[in-house]
């Protein structure tokens, strides 16, 4: 999960970008593409409190059946206290009531609120870019959690001891260089969006493959490595 998560998220807030510079536009597929993003949205955060829910009942079980110490259930639930639980239930909310609130300004309903759809949708993008980091947060610190739980239950003579409270060591720096090529990735579409709808003109017919190219190529180099450092220093820390 930690792996995939931040393709599917950058992903998603790519398709939200896109979709609001369409929306702007008054591009006529807007509706049917603003249902497509709609339903990513909503299954990628589903797809997060899921991952919650289902790892949180596994260290419960092991810890009802004494194979791990309490701490473990208790740490696994820090997510439901986090910020980022809070912020997961609201951009759901917001997605599925501007995918709402567009289909009654498509269909010409309520046209004295319409300007709560693009309102929505602008929310919709904001709350994802703050809700992003704080679940990748919790996400890493989950999988650590599930890692160290995973140690302990190999060595059944650990069972009872209490999750350790390591001090994080420093990232090596491919890893930040990584992370920063998957941001790079999703803002190439920044500039296309300047252009072929804010400027307009000359760029009016503008190609997006070029761009598209772009995101995908930073996004998989920055992936890569993530992938790799992180490895690398899971390896340094190991016990």
């Amino acid at each position: 999960m930690a792996f995939i998560y931040p393709v599917l998220a950058l992903t998603q807030l790519g398709f939200l970008i896109l979709q609001v510079a369409s929306g702007m536009a008054r591009r006529p597929d807007h509706a049917l593409s603003g249902l497509a993003v709609s339903l990513l949205g909503c299954l990628l955060h589903s797809l997060v409190l899921t991952y919650f829910i289902g790892t949180g009942r596994s260290i419960k079980d092991a810890v009802q059946r004494g194979e791990l110490h309490p701490d473990f259930y208790l740490r696994s639930k820090r997510w439901y206290r986090s910020s980022a639980f809070l912020l997961t239930l609201a951009t759901l909310a917001v997605l599925v009531l501007a995918a709402a609130l567009g289909a009654a300004a498509d269909r010409s309903y309520a046209t004295a609120w319409a300007w709560l759809h693009p309102a929505c949708g602008w929310l919709a993008l904001l709350l994802h870019v703050t809700t992003f980091p704080l679940q990748n947060e919790q996400i890493t610190r989950n999988s650590g959690l599930i890692s160290e739980a995973n140690r302990v239950l190999e060595h059944p003579g650990r069972g009872l001891e209490a999750p350790e409270d390591r001090p994080r060591k420093a990232m090596p720096a491919g890893y930040w260089a990584g992370r920063l090529l998957m941001y790079a990735g999703t803002g190439a579409w920044l500039p296309f969006i300047v252009l072929r709808y804010a400027v307009n003109g000359p760029f009016g017919q503008l190609s997006p493959w070029p761009f598209l190219a772009a995101y995908f190529l930073c996004v998989s180099c920055g992936l890569v490595l993530w992938r790799v450092f992180t490895g690398r220093h899971k390896e340094s820390v190991s016990p």
